[in-house]
Parts: structure tokens; C-alpha cells; sequence
């Protein structure tokens, strides 16, 4: 099950979410700028390790385990997951309405921030 999730969750994130936390409207502050906060870059620098390290090493090591461990994927697994997903994309929205958004392609105001999840 977290397999199949995290096969699903590191493409996303790689190609939809990562980007646009790179390239996004903030910049981060330049090291050798000498009005620069250099907690801005830190915290920027933190959050793309956190970024590749939430989302590669699980990946990485659930394929590992995966290959050795033989496991058969049945369907009823897939109903599982499917009921996982709904319940944090219930979570996701109900967050991201209530208090703040998790992820900025998933506003839940617009028809597109909708669709995505």
C-alpha cells in the first residue's frame, strides 16, 4: 500500500510541486547580499532537503524492500488505498478551507484547485 501511494505522491510532487516551490513568487535571499536575512536562506535551503527527502528516500527504499520482500499485490489492496487517499484529500481540504493551504496547487477554491487532488 505505501508502495502504490508513494509511486503516486513522488511524480506529483516531482513535476506539479516542487517546481513552483523553486520558481515560485518568493525569491530566496542571495548569501553575499549584505541586507539579505540569512534565515530566509536557511529556511529556503530546508525546505528543498525536506522537499527531496520527504519525497525521494521513501520512494527509494520502499522500491528496495518492494524487490526483495516478493509481497503479492492482490486487489483488495487497491481498495485500501483508495481509502486512505479519500481520507486525506477529506483532511487536505478540509485544512486547507479552514485554516491554510498544505499545498499550493490544492486551493480547493477554484474548479482547478479541485480537479488536481
Amino acid at each position: 500500500m505505501g508502495f502504490l501511494a508513494e509511486m503516486i505522491i513522488c511524480p506529483v510532487f516531482w513535476i506539479m510541486i516542487m517546481p513552483m516551490e523553486l520558481w515560485g513568487p518568493r525569491e530566496p535571499a542571495k548569501p553575499d547580499d549584505p541586507d539579505a536575512n540569512w534565515q530566509d536562506t536557511v529556511t529556503y535551503a530546508f525546505i528543498i532537503v525536506a522537499g527531496c527527502m520527504d519525497h525521494s528516500l521513501p520512494l527509494i527504499c520502499l522500491s528496495i524492500d518492494f524487490s526483495y520482500s516478493c509481497i503479492p499485490v492482490l486487489w483488495r489492496h487497491f481498495a485500501i488505498t483508495a481509502t486512505v487517499i479519500a481520507i486525506y484529500a477529506v483532511f487536505n481540504m478540509c485544512w486547507t478551507l479552514l485554516v491554510k493551504e498544505i499545498y499550493p496547487l490544492m486551493d480547493w477554491d477554484s474548479t482547478v484547485g479541485a480537479i488536481i487532488p
